[in-house]
């Protein structure tokens, strides 16, 4: 099962390159586009650098998860 990332989104809106978003996260830019066009789920301490790298939740980078209240 592959995770579905809103990356894309969050990386457009703060204007970011994958680079960008690399240099900030030690995560490759080749991982990066793989999790962005879905080709490869993230590790989950992935995921929590990419999230702390644009300062947003990680529920706020999995479109059909919303958090539990």
């Amino acid at each position: 099962v592959i995770v579905q990332l809103d990356l894309y989104r969050a990386r457009m809106a703060r204007g970011w390159t994958l680079r960008d978003l690399a240099q900030k996260t030690g995560i490759s830019p080749t991982t990066l586009h793989r999790y962005e066009s879905w080709q490869r789920s993230p590790r989950m301490d992935d995921l929590y650098k990419i999230a702390c790298a644009l300062d947003v939740t990680i529920c706020d980078l999995l479109p059909d998860v919303k958090p539990y209240r």
